[in-house]
């Protein structure tokens, strides 16, 4: 269960606050600033090994009888009251021991009898990963990944969490959106920034010496934050170092 720290209420609220407002400014951002291509991407786990183009079919009412009767490898079991999916390792012909993780327009979901009851008319595609996926220290037993026609989460109800912020799921890498004031237009502009993170860089390189240095603007947010590093050697250790950055007006 997850539980807010109740002495940290006044920062959550301001930081919830500061990009509500960016949001409202986002459509004035002024040239200067990086933005990301607007195209089509793999998720995060790449390319499915199958994938179910709902139209190719018959049409069937149901989930249910989607995965029943066009989805091999897939079905669903029901333990202590509790259902859900089981998929196939591929390479060893036999059904995973645990369950797999289950999206639905990139959402994690763990009610697996919502998942079932959506209409397959709203569906425009099913991809699956029939080979075990590993993200940090957690091991995925597969994935099954719903995707819709319109992608806006408007299929099920979904938790009150998943509407509270706006989160991109793991990615492939693209340049990361931050304003250069040294341009005049930028700098004396009227918009205000109040963005929470001031800098992010996966693939910073050090030099012969292990030294990297990196520069960057701040927003208009005084506050504390936290900056992060992690490593990896090129003989494959890995290290964390943390510690914190004061923006005063």
């Amino acid at each position: 269960m997850f539980i807010i720290d109740s002495t940290i209420l006044k920062e959550i609220n301001n930081a919830a606050i500061s990009m509500q407002v960016k949001r409202i400014y986002e459509p004035f951002l002024l040239p200067g600033i990086k933005k990301l291509p607007v195209e089509e991407k793999p998720d995060f786990y790449g390319a499915p090994d199958s994938e179910i183009q709902i139209s190719s079919y018959i049409e069937l009412t149901s989930l249910k009888e989607v995965i029943k009767e066009i989805m091999p490898g897939v079905s669903t079991v029901r333990k202590n009251d509790q259902l859900n999916f089981r998929l196939i390792n591929q390479y060893q012909s036999q059904s995973f021991e645990n369950n797999p993780l289950v999206i639905v327009d990139g959402v994690p979901v763990d009610d697996i009898d919502k998942v079932l009851n959506i209409n397959s008319r709203e569906i425009e595609r099913i991809e699956v990963l029939t080979t075990r996926y590993f993200i940090s220290d957690i091991v995925l037993d597969g994935i099954l990944h719903f995707i819709s026609k319109k992608g806006n989460l408007g299929l099920i109800d979904l938790e009150r969490w998943v509407y509270r912020l706006q989160y991109d799921l793991p990615q492939h890498f693209d340049s990361f959106m931050s304003p250069d004031y040294s341009v005049d237009t930028i700098k004396f502009n009227r918009i205000p920034d109040f963005r929470n993170t001031l800098y992010w860089n996966p693939d910073m390189h050090t030099d012969k010496t292990g030294k990297a240095s990196v520069e960057f603007y701040t927003s208009d947010e005084a506050a504390e934050y936290l900056i992060t590093i992690e490593g990896t050697t090129t003989d494959g250790r890995t290290g964390f170092a943390s510690s914190t950055l004061n923006v005063r007006k």
